[in-house]
């Protein structure tokens, strides 16, 4: 993991690399919202979380085993920086009370975020930290009830229309919309007003084929 100085856009700076260790490819990363944490997920199956508050000089703060033989895809933080989400390849969505980073714990069930277990590959926070959205390779989007952490409720579940495998996804400022972008390279837009019935809005946006 390299971190830069982007102070200057025109002129960006190396910092330095965050030495993971081993052969673990690091997979997805995510900065909390005060920009303090760095979260890493490899594909070993551990999540690392680093101190960057001064980035010349990145420190471990703790580190969270998911599994043998599972990789992490997908990490994200909630908006109060107190709680991390992961998308994991064993088809499960997990989140992670991160408030003393130095002993993360898992907080509530192991959620089943994707078909048969078909990997997680992306997922997001609602701006109220109410919502999770999660996105799987079985195509479809699922919306989860997060107010309680420890007490996760699954709301609506969306499938593309052609079946593709969702690769990212965004929440819109206000909460209504969340789009996703997937492995046959269109971005859908989700009316999720009501997150217990998500629907797609308008025509999907296409963009040469190349996965999103």
């Amino acid at each position: 993991v390299r971190l830069w100085d982007v102070t200057d856009p025109a002129h960006p700076r190396l910092l330095g690399p965050i030495p993971v260790g081993g052969t673990a490819t690091v997979d997805t990363l995510a900065f909390s919202p005060d920009g303090h944490i760095l979260a890493t997920g490899d594909i070993v199956g551990t999540i690392r979380l680093w101190d960057v508050t001064d980035p010349a000089h990145p420190r471990l703060l703790g580190s969270i085993p998911i599994g043998d033989g599972v990789v992490v895809l997908s990490v994200a933080f909630s908006p109060d920086g107190h709680t991390l989400a992961t998308g994991n390849s064993d088809g499960s969505v997990r989140l992670w009370d991160i408030a003393d980073p130095a002993h993360p714990r898992l907080t509530g069930p192991v959620l089943s975020g994707g078909t048969a277990g078909q990997s997680v590959t992306s997922v997001a926070f609602s701006r109220d930290r109410h919502l999770l959205a999660s996105g799987s390779l079985d195509g479809t989007v699922r919306l989860w009830d997060i107010a309680q952490p420890a007490e996760p409720l699954q709301l609506g579940v969306g499938a593309t229309r052609d079946g593709a495998a969702v690769y990212s996804l965004a929440f819109s400022p206000d909460g209504r919309n969340l789009a996703s972008g997937d492995y046959g390279g269109t971005i859908r837009l989700w009316n999720i007003a009501d997150p217990e019935y998500p629907r797609q809005l308008g025509r999907p946006l296409t963009g040469g084929g190349a996965e999103v």
